[in-house]
Order: C-alpha cells, then sequence, then structure tokens
C-alpha cells in the first residue's frame, strides 16, 4: 500500500491478470504437449524471468552467505541438496513454479475473497450489525484479536463460509481419476459412462455450490446455513472452495486467518461499509478470466462506526 509501484506487486497483478487467455488456459491443460510444442504461455515473458531471477539470486545468496530461513524456497534448497539419487534433479525452473503456485494461490484469490465478502457484508446490513457485535464482544472479553479469540467466533466463520460457497475462488478443480468409476447416465436413453484410471476430470465448484439439490436458495447470502443445526444438513462433499482430498488447498487456513483478522478486526471493529453509488446493483459476475470478479469491480463507501 505504501509503494503501489513496486514491481513485486505490480508484476502479481499481471501473473494473476488472465483475461483473454482462456484458449491458451485450455491448450495447456487439455493438449500438454501440443502447447509445449507451440511454445504455448499463459504467463507474460516479463513476470517469468522476473520470478527466475528473484528465486535465482536467493538462492545463491543463501548458498554463499549459509543463510538458513524456515521457508518453502529452503525445503526445495534441501531436497536438490538431498543425496537420494533416485530423486529427478530439482532446477532453478521447477524450484520457481513451485513457489510462484504458492504466489498465485495466495495473491489474487485472497483479495478477490475480501472484495466479495465486503460486497455482501455491505448489501445485507442485518449481518453486518450481527457480525459486528460479535467482534465487538470478543475484542470486550479478549481485548486483542487473538488466535482463540478468532476460532472462537461462530458468526464470522459463517459469513466467510457463505462467501466462499457463492463466490469459491477457483470455479474449477481438476482431479487426476485413480480408480475406474462408472458415472449414471446423463439422459433417460443415455448410456452410462465409465471413468478410467488417468482421466483428468474437471469438477465445477460453481455449479455444485449454487445446486439447489444441496444448498436451498443457492442465490440467497445466508451465513445461517453454517450455524449449530443447519450446518449438520449441509453435505460436506458438496461444499469444495479449498478442492477435498490429499491434494486440498494447504494454504486454507493461513488464508482464512489472514482475512479473519486483516479485513473484519482492522476493518469491521472501526468501520461500517455500505455500496457506493458506483456500484451496479445486482452485481453482475465478469465472464471473462478464470477467477471470480465484478464486472464493474467493487465500490464500497467505508465511514467511521457510530459506537453507543
Amino acid at each position: 500500500m505504501k509503494d503501489p509501484d513496486n514491481d513485486f506487486y505490480l508484476l502479481g497483478k499481471l501473473a494473476t491478470n488472465f483475461e483473454g487467455k482462456m484458449l491458451k488456459i485450455a491448450m495447456t491443460m487439455l493438449f500438454p504437449r501440443l502447447a509445449t510444442l507451440f511454445r504455448v504461455k499463459i504467463v507474460d515473458e516479463k513476470v517469468e524471468q522476473f520470478f527466475l531471477d528473484l528465486v535465482r539470486n536467493t538462492i545463491e545468496l543463501r548458498d554463499q552467505q549459509g543463510i538458513y530461513r524456515p521457508d518453502m524456497i529452503q525445503l526445495m534448497m534441501e531436497a536438490r541438496n538431498s543425496s537420494d539419487l533416485k530423486k529427478p534433479e530439482l532446477s532453478i525452473q521447477k524450484m520457481t513454479a513451485q513457489a510462484f503456485i504458492f504466489f498465485f494461490a495466495g495473491f489474487d484469490t485472497t483479495s478477490k475473497l475480501m472484495c466479495f465478502d465486503a460486497h455482501e457484508i455491505a448489501t445485507n446490513p442485518e449481518v453486518q450489525a450481527r457480525l459486528q457485535d460479535e467482534i465487538d464482544q470478543v475484542l470486550e472479553y479478549y481485548g486483542e484479536p487473538t488466535y482463540e479469540a478468532i476460532n472462537n467466533m461462530q458468526f464470522l466463520d459463517a459469513v466467510i463460509t457463505e462467501a466462499l460457497r457463492m463466490y469459491p475462488a477457483m470455479i474449477i478443480a481438476d482431479r487426476l481419476c485413480t480408480k475406474g468409476f462408472e458415472l449414471p447416465p446423463a439422459a433417460p436413453r443415455a448410456k452410462p459412462y465409465l471413468l478410467k484410471p488417468g482421466s483428468l476430470v474437471m469438477l465445477s465448484t460453481w455449479a455444485i455450490h449454487r445446486d439447489l439439490e444441496y444448498f436451498p436458495e443457492p442465490d440467497t447470502f445466508d451465513p445461517d446455513r453454517f450455524l449449530e443445526d443447519r450446518r449438520k444438513t449441509v453435505n460436506s462433499v458438496a461444499y469444495l472452495p479449498f478442492g477435498a482430498g490429499p491434494r486440498m488447498c494447504i494454504g486454507n487456513r493461513f488464508a482464512l486467518l489472514e482475512i479473519k483478522v486483516m479485513f473484519y478486526f482492522h476493518l469491521l471493529s472501526k468501520c461500517s461499509i455500505s455500496p457506493a453509488k458506483k456500484m451496479i446493483l445486482p452485481m453482475e459476475i465478469a465472464d471473462s478470466n478464470t477467477t471470480l470478479g465484478a464486472k464493474s469491480g467493487f465500490w464500497l463507501d467505508i465511514l467511521p462506526r457510530k459506537k453507543v
């Protein structure tokens, strides 16, 4: 925020902007060998070189000066230096790719969730009031947003959970089939479809989260559906904002904690939000990106709270 022209921030925004790249993305996912042959790139070359240099320089500096940091780069450096000859070589390119995935996963998705969350809270004043009451009670009891305090906030958790249901960070999840499975016919006269091991399966998280069978009134922002007894009726397999299974997003706990502390405690404890005149209501979802966004952007009025 202090330096909006910082290269890391600007190139991060460029790296996570996939507008107009859907064809390239589809090609790399469906025909990876063909995409490699024709050198199809999703990420801008300038961005690629920046992150390659960043990782390379970081590794060289740590090697030369014996610097140790408990982070992902360090883990990859240790794996690279392992004596296990059966492991494939971990090149700078591969290490950069792994580091970039973590950067990408937390850069755009977290900010988008905050935007959608803020929009729903601003357009549902009764939800905002309940949330602020809970925040006030926690701050009065604990004095500050401790880890224990945040984990005891049931309504806050329900609000974020509902926002993730309505606006999942990734609208499509892909998984590799490991065991043969027969899908029932999609229509009365259709035949069953057999999924074979090794098949790539694309799951529409958006469609599942908006399915009436799993979530009554799916287009209504209703945090109460994730509270107490009603939460027990939610099919956990139908709720996939972070994926599921062994490939589930490993950064989900950190992302949720980041949102709870930064957005809710540092904003809603001191301010109230409402839709600005520039905000187009009802909000329309942009259809030109791999992650969700609002066509007209997010516009809110932020005012100091009037506490009684």
